[in-house]
């Protein structure tokens, strides 16, 4: 396209060697290896230039294969809506390039809204009725602003994570009973958890006679015990 402006801005005819010779020296890498494929006389012929381009670059511009294209078209993840509508205009314009332009603009409005992703976006840009492509393009991406943004159109960014600052309250004091109790709470708990599988409770050490002092047997079998000489009437 730019060599053909190139071409009518400079007054070269159509079938001249002229315009052979530029274009052809304005090819590089991939585009002049196509001349490989060309004679002496093909090459100072434009036409043969451009068929030659085309057999390796053109596109099939089948119309129902295009139409298919653009009926499936879908917004895929990571695409941005901009990049969404470019390719829906492209579409449109390979398939129903035969149309007025005004048929033209309204349908590829009608297909980038149907492409849109996701489909509480569709319907927020649907309601809204734009009148032209361009229109709908500036609504969807309103719209997606306000949603709290994309990565490059279709995955949702992540909303930002907001922390609030609260001034935390001095540490009231406590009571003194409060921590003796909680103190004494602890023992408990330890003493309980200490206990054996069996149920019964651990001894704390080996009996001793309440009398004497002395272990191995209770008060009343006490032999030194003042309380038990005598008549034996004393009180245990």
């Amino acid at each position: 396209m730019q060599f053909e402006l190139a071409a009518e801005l400079n007054g070269w005819p159509m079938d001249s060697r002229k315009k052979a010779a530029h274009l052809v020296l304005s090819l590089m890498d991939d585009a002049l290896a196509c001349l490989t494929a060309l004679g002496p006389v093909e090459q100072r012929d434009y036409g043969a230039v451009v068929g030659a381009l085309q057999r390796r670059f053109g596109r099939c511009d089948n119309k129902s294969i295009v139409v298919t294209e653009l009926c499936n078209r879908h917004r895929r993840p990571g695409e941005s809506l901009r990049a969404l509508a470019t390719d829906i205009e492209t579409l449109t314009r390979r398939a129903y390039g035969h149309m007025p332009p005004a048929v033209l603009s309204e349908y590829a409005r009608d297909q980038f809204v149907c492409a849109i992703e996701p489909r509480d976006l569709r319907e927020r840009v649907q309601l809204r009725h734009p009148s032209t492509l361009q229109e709908a393009l500036e609504l969807a991406l309103e719209r997606e602003e306000l949603r709290g943004g994309t990565t490059q159109g279709g995955v949702r960014e992540a909303s930002p994570t907001v922390r609030v600052a609260v001034e935390s309250s001095p540490a009231r004091e406590q009571p003194e009973w409060v921590g003796a109790m909680m103190e004494r709470m602890t023992e408990l708990v330890r003493a309980v958890t200490l206990q054996p599988q069996g149920g019964e409770a651990r001894s704390p050490g080996p009996m001793r006679c309440w009398g004497c002092g002395r272990a191995g047997h209770r008060l009343r079998d006490c032999r030194d015990c003042p309380e038990k000489q005598g008549n034996g009437r004393g009180s245990v």
